[in-house]
C-alpha cells in the first residue's frame, strides 16, 4: 500500500484519468473529491461490497475479490445499493412517506430474491 501525505486542495493522480482531490479536512474526517471517466465506477467501499453482495459475489473477509459482470448486472446491483442505502437512512431520519417506503422495500424483497 502506497501511504500519501496531502493538504486540503492537493491531488492525488492515479494513472491520467483520475485525479483524488482533498477536498477538506475536519477533525478526523477527511472529505475527498474524486474526478474519474463516467465508465469507471467509484464508490465508497461500503456501497461496493453491498453492490457485489446484492450481485450474489462472494466476500471474504476485508478482501473483495474481483469478478466479471455484465454492465446491466453491475446497473442493477448499484441501483439495489442505492435503494438499500435511502431506506436505511430513512429508518433514522422518516423523511420519506410511508406508502413510498414500503413500495421501495416490497420491490427491493422481490429483486433480491
Amino acid at each position: 500500500m502506497l501511504v500519501l501525505a496531502r493538504l486540503q486542495d492537493e491531488k492525488i493522480m492515479i494513472g491520467d484519468d483520475v485525479a483524488i482531490t482533498v477536498v477538506e479536512v475536519r477533525g478526523h474526517k477527511v472529505r475527498l473529491g474524486i474526478d474519474a471517466p463516467k465508465d469507471i465506477s467509484v464508490h465508497r467501499r461500503e456501497v461496493y461490497e453491498a453492490i457485489l453482495r446484492n450481485a450474489g459475489i462472494a466476500i471474504s473477509g476485508h478482501e473483495v475479490g474481483c469478478a466479471k459482470l455484465s454492465s446491466k448486472h453491475v446497473e442493477m446491483a448499484e441501483l439495489i445499493a442505492v435503494v438499500n442505502e435511502v431506506l436505511t437512512i430513512n429508518r433514522r431520519t422518516s423523511g420519506l412517506p410511508h406508502a413510498l417506503t414500503d413500495r421501495l422495500e416490497a420491490a427491493l424483497k422481490e429483486v433480491v430474491q
